[in-house]
């Protein structure tokens, strides 16, 4: 209701916003986004699923949507990684995120389950907090695995984390652009995610990551096992990711491109 709030006080353009994948939205949710869209000049999604997917539900001509991708800071980016991160004894896994259901850490932890037999030296370091976080500590405690998996919480400083990782996975159903996909690459750690569109936007598979039918546990296991037993593959994903996000998602392009649209938006109304 920010919009209307910005037409009472006279805003001379009003921009919406579309941060992700909205599938929590119920037919009200869509019927006010319809109507709010009149008095909006621009609709800003960080992904062009969440664009597509806003537009359809909205019944909102995809051409009012402008993509701005998520932009990731310098100092992450100029951050000089660890050099020794696959020379370790311990294969340190890292998710990053809301402890929802659509994140699926669950999935994460049958996967973990179907490795640890396998592979002792494996480790999961779960970074956030949200309704689903007893529940997944107590699954991981059912599966026997509740030693080697660490419910962190939520954590001021991610970056730690980042640089102590060998991998990052994220098997979520939904994403729009996600900013913790996003700090991974950029942190030069190879991305395990679901092939979602959202994921699909972000990362090249076999490239600059590995994508996974989501909801797939033995895919999601292979995919961690074919990194753990192939470090070389573990460095080159993780250095191709790192140069994509240099390359493309700067947080300078994403500051200029919003002043782009600004600028456009002004001068259409004189």
């Amino acid at each position: 209701w920010g919009r209307v709030a910005a037409k009472v006080a006279g805003a001379p353009a009003i921009i919406g916003s579309v941060r992700g994948v909205d599938s929590w939205k119920r037919r009200p949710h869509w019927i006010a986004d319809h109507a709010l869209s009149y008095i909006t000049a621009a609709i800003v999604s960080n992904s062009i699923a969440g664009a597509e997917y806003s537009a359809r539900k909205a019944r909102i001509r995809r051409s009012r949507y402008t993509v701005i991708r998520n932009g990731i800071s310098a100092d992450l980016l100029d951050r000089q990684m660890p050099s020794a991160r696959t020379q370790k004894e311990r294969f340190n896994i890292l998710t990053v995120g809301r402890l929802s259901r659509g994140k699926r850490v669950s999935v994460l932890l049958d996967a973990l389950d179907m490795l640890w037999p396998r592979h002792r030296f494996l480790h999961l370091s779960v970074v956030g907090d949200g309704r689903e976080h007893r529940a997944l500590r107590d699954h991981a405690t059912r599966l026997g695995i509740g030693e080697i998996v660490k419910f962190l919480g939520l954590q001021q400083d991610v970056q730690q984390y980042y640089a102590e990782a060998d991998c990052f996975v994220l098997p979520s159903v939904r994403e729009g652009t996600s900013n913790a996909i996003l700090e991974a690459m950029a942190s030069g750690l190879p991305v395990i995610a679901s092939d979602i569109p959202g994921n699909q936007e972000l990362i090249e598979d076999g490239i600059t990551g590995l994508l996974v039918p989501p909801d797939k546990v033995s895919a999601l296991a292979e995919a961690i096992e074919r990194l753990l037993l192939d470090r070389e593959l573990c460095e080159r994903l993780g250095s191709r990711a790192r140069q994509q996000v240099r390359e493309n998602y700067a947080e300078e392009r994403y500051i200029e491109e919003h002043i782009a649209l600004y600028r456009r938006l002004a001068g259409s109304r004189g």
